[in-house]
């Protein structure tokens, strides 16, 4: 029995993506062939296609050194191999969008949860493991700019899929969800979400409440959940 062909390998030897000059295949990682990478400024780098090709990574790390001591004239921060480590990231924009990003992801708490990770979005494993994993692929966020998951809206937040975007480009790559219903009780206006995480209400007994036992929206979201006794 012959062996199965190969499908999709695209031999990068040779070419460049940003400042990264391939140089040789050297395994796998993440399913995707792993190249072993010269960087202009001398290093070595080791990068898989996808984040190649997808321009996700264009240097050993040292553009985003440069772009940080350009925006903020600040040499505080210290280099550990190719990623950035701040002295303080939490005052970054860029740990700010990955923190929210990962919330709404991955805890139920989270008011944007039922929008994100309650319909099975997930931030990829590199990037919800280290935050300088993230700002290597990423880069730095531009003022006024949040991140969009593009081309895909209704895909996960990984490399080739994630972009910094204007509010503006974020609503014209909205995906068609239905929205989520608006409910008015005691002079304030929440969404069932919001309302199921503020009165820990879960939203299939709001909907069973409205749709089924014919309560009204205001009653549904407000009245506690009985807890089964044991």
């Amino acid at each position: 029995m012959s062996a199965r062909p190969v499908h999709n390998f695209v031999d990068l030897t040779g070419r460049r993506f940003g400042r990264l000059v391939v140089q040789e295949r050297i395994g796998k990682h993440l399913r995707s062939p792993l190249w072993r990478c010269l960087c202009d400024c001398g290093k070595e780098h080791a990068v898989i296609s996808r984040y190649l090709v997808h321009e996700a990574t264009k240097s050993c790390g040292c553009l985003a050194k440069e772009t940080i001591i350009n925006r903020t004239g600040d040499h505080s921060f210290r280099f550990a191999g190719s990623l950035p480590k701040w002295k303080h990231p939490s005052h970054s924009r860029e740990y700010s969008s990955w923190k929210a990003m990962k919330s709404r992801c991955e805890n139920p708490n989270d008011q944007a949860f039922s929008r994100y990770g309650g319909r099975g979005i997930v931030v990829c494993e590199r990037w919800s493991k280290s935050f300088d994993a993230f700002v290597e692929d990423m880069g730095l966020r531009p003022e006024g700019t949040t991140i969009d998951r593009f081309p895909d809206p209704n895909g996960n937040y990984e490399p080739g899929n994630c972009r910094w975007a204007t509010l503006e480009e974020q609503n014209a790559n909205r995906p068609n969800i239905p929205a989520d219903p608006v409910v008015t009780h005691d002079g304030l206006t929440l969404t069932l979400s919001e309302w199921s995480a503020r009165n820990q209400i879960s939203r299939d007994t709001i909907r069973t409440r409205i749709n089924q036992l014919g309560w009204t929206p205001e009653r549904a979201v407000s009245v506690p959940a009985q807890r089964r006794s044991k």
